[in-house]
This record gives C-alpha cells, sequence and structure tokens, in this order.
C-alpha cells in the first residue's frame, strides 16, 4: 500500500491498490495466463488467423505494416 501512495503523490483508492496488490498475486498471474492461451489466444490463432504465436509471445499479424498514427 505505501508504495501506491508513494506512485499517487500520497493518496491512492481502494480500486487503485486492489489493482496494485492484484498485479503482484502470482497465482492469479498463473491463473490469467492460462485463460489467455486456451481463448483468446487459441482463437485468434488458429480460428481466426489474425495473431501468430512464437513460443510465450503473441504477434499481430501485419502489425509491422502500420504506420506511427495507425498503430
Amino acid at each position: 500500500m505505501p508504495v501506491e501512495f508513494l506512485k499517487r503523490d500520497g493518496s491512492a483508492t481502494t480500486r487503485d491498490i486492489a489493482k496494485a496488490l492484484l498485479a503482484e498475486d502470482i497465482s492469479q498471474i498463473e491463473c490469467y495466463e492460462r485463460i489467455t492461451k486456451n481463448m483468446p489466444g487459441r482463437v485468434l490463432t488458429t480460428n481466426r488467423g489474425m495473431i501468430e504465436k512464437q513460443r510465450d509471445a503473441y504477434h499481430l499479424k501485419g502489425s509491422d505494416d502500420l504506420s506511427e498514427t495507425e498503430g
């Protein structure tokens, strides 16, 4: 909690603190890694072909061709 206060000029909402705690919760991170791989990751790579997966990273197809204003 004190770190969030320092980041936010001495004041933080309950939501800000909760999000900061959640971001450090390894079990929740692992849970959402599984969710990402199973649902949006699989759908967007296999079913839709919009993204590519290389090892543990996803890449939006065609994103290299976007200009700075488009991307």
